[in-house]
């Protein structure tokens, strides 16, 4: 997926799904969200505990607890992998990527029809020699 100069943020999402959550987890949240934005597979981020930990720049009982909660709570998807790792992702992201992917083939595809119809008109007005 290309670089965007910009992340969607939707408020309502936001506040509905992570009013009950401590405000450090919130914080936590935000945080994975900008971190899921600029993953290889936008959306999603895997690591251990003690990387979350120094990603969100605290100490791995306090990532465990946000993890946990986020989980939990489902703000998340959230997936324990071998060797000790964790994914979580954000369905919305995931959705909106998805989204965006089928709009692009899509928007690939009608360009390339108006391309053939261009050429067809082109050789339609050429006039032989």
């Amino acid at each position: 997926m290309g670089k965007q100069p910009y992340m969607p943020f939707y408020g309502g999402d936001y506040i509905k799904d992570t009013r009950k959550l401590p405000l450090a987890v919130r914080g936590a949240w935000v945080d994975l969200l900008l971190f899921m934005w600029d993953e290889e597979v936008r959306g999603e981020i895997i690591g251990t505990i003690s990387e979350f930990a120094g990603m969100l720049s605290c100490t791995i009982e306090e990532a465990e607890f946000a993890l946990n909660l986020l989980k939990q709570k489902k703000v998340c998807a959230y997936e324990d992998l071998s060797n000790g790792q964790i994914k979580i992702i954000s369905r919305r992201m995931n959705r909106d990527t998805e989204l965006s992917k089928k709009r692009s083939v899509s928007g690939l595809k009608g360009v390339a029809a108006k391309n053939l119809i261009q050429q067809k008109e082109e050789f339609a007005e050429a006039k032989p020699q």
